[in-house]
């Protein structure tokens, strides 16, 4: 898929069970990672700038809303305190879509992690017809 974009974005990695929309977290040809949905929503996929590995946006965290911040699932707490933080470029190729980001998250609204990003993709995607599925 074509590349559409490409962003310097800090990352930190983490390790898990289960991913926001509760399926287990992906160590793979397509990895999962966690965001602020609000900046990068559910389902977008990238991969960092000259590497191979794949990414899909399927979770977030607390540390992370405000940010442009991406956390990288890793197969284990060695491989996570390896990588550490770092900045790096991103290529996205697929962004996700901020109405699939809303519909997980509306149910969680007494949250306030999820309660800041559906305040922040309700702006985004106020008055947009629907077809869209990304607004900038």
């Amino acid at each position: 898929m074509t590349v559409t974009n490409t962003l310097h974005v800090k990352t930190t990695a983490y390790t898990g069970l289960n991913n926001a929309i509760g399926l287990p977290l992906s160590h793979g040809r397509l990895s999962s990672a966690a965001a602020d949905w609000s900046q990068f929503p559910l389902g977008t996929q990238f991969s960092i700038a000259g590497a191979s590995q794949r990414y899909e946006i399927d979770d977030y965290g607390p540390a992370l809303v405000g940010t442009r911040t991406i956390d990288l699932c890793a197969a284990s707490g060695r491989e996570m305190r390896a990588w550490g933080v770092r900045w790096v470029d991103i290529e996205i190729h697929e962004w996700g879509s901020p109405r699939h980001s809303l519909a997980v998250l509306t149910p969680r609204e007494k949250n306030r992690t999820a309660r800041r990003m559906i305040l922040a993709l309700r702006r985004q995607t106020k008055g947009v017809p629907q077809q869209f599925h990304r607004v900038d």
